[in-house]
């Protein structure tokens, strides 16, 4: 069975007037290895677009319009098994990114004068 790595851009989700989308990302003989190439075309843009003191609900907002949505489908009718979901890895990985005790999201700390 072969895994086939497919990427939808999220900004022309529901248009078919782009003959380039959806694209392939490549075909894989183990799903565990689509799985880590969809993982990775997810956490690209997200790291891509972070920027110091993001909350995570900005971050997946950013993915949801601009971001590219991967997705497994099998190839010559094949079905997959486990699948993949971008927006749910988005969602899971926006919140791992912006919190506090990353290194790569420092959050703003509010200045207060004092008398």
């Amino acid at each position: 069975m072969a895994f086939k790595v497919m990427i939808e851009d999220n900004n022309h989700l529901g248009f078919n007037d782009d003959e380039n989308h959806p694209y392939s990302a490549g075909v894989f003989t183990a799903e565990a290895e689509a799985i880590t190439i969809c993982e990775a075309i997810v956490n690209d843009f997200l790291t891509k677009s972070l920027y110091p003191g993001e909350r995570a609900k900005e971050l997946v907002k950013q993915y949801y319009t601009y971001g590219e949505d991967p997705y497994i489908a099998g190839t010559e009718g094949d079905k997959v098994k486990q699948g993949f979901s971008g927006w749910g890895f988005a969602e899971e990985r926006s919140v791992i990114l912006c919190t506090k005790d990353n290194p790569n999201n420092l959050r703003r700390v509010e200045v207060t004068k004092t008398p």
